[in-house]
């Protein structure tokens, strides 16, 4: 009866023990942006000028001949304060979806350019 109850107990040991679940390993699609807080007051340059540099300089720069130049705060403003920001990451109906290609901003990254622009856009 003890060697049953043993080996039993070293099934159960050797099948579950070392089972190791890592969130990030197993659903890799769902990490998106662990450092993202939506609840926060965004600023520009804590917070807005790093998304739209990862997400939008690459083709909204100077050498671009992008309309829209997004690589610093007064070409931001003039987008974000016209509306067109925010109805493009949002990718709203009459707005050109951005980015126009690969996966859309993540619903943190676009409450705060949304905060950020109902704050008006400020320089900070």
């Amino acid at each position: 009866m003890k060697k049953i109850v043993f080996v039993a107990f070293a099934a159960v040991l050797t099948f579950t023990g070392c089972y190791y679940d890592n969130m990030e390993e197993l659903y890799p699609a769902l990490i998106i942006n662990n450092n993202c807080d939506s609840t926060i007051t965004p600023t520009y340059s804590g917070q807005i000028r790093e998304i739209i540099n990862n997400n939008c300089v690459s083709c909204h720069n100077p050498a671009s001949g992008n309309a829209y130049v997004l690589d610093n705060h007064q070409g931001l403003f003039a987008v974000a304060t016209s509306g067109q920001l925010v109805g493009a990451v949002y990718q709203r109906p009459g707005f050109q979806a951005m980015p126009p290609s690969g996966a859309p901003l993540d619903d943190c990254q676009k409450a705060l350019i949304r905060k950020w622009v109902e704050a008006g856009a400020p320089n900070n």
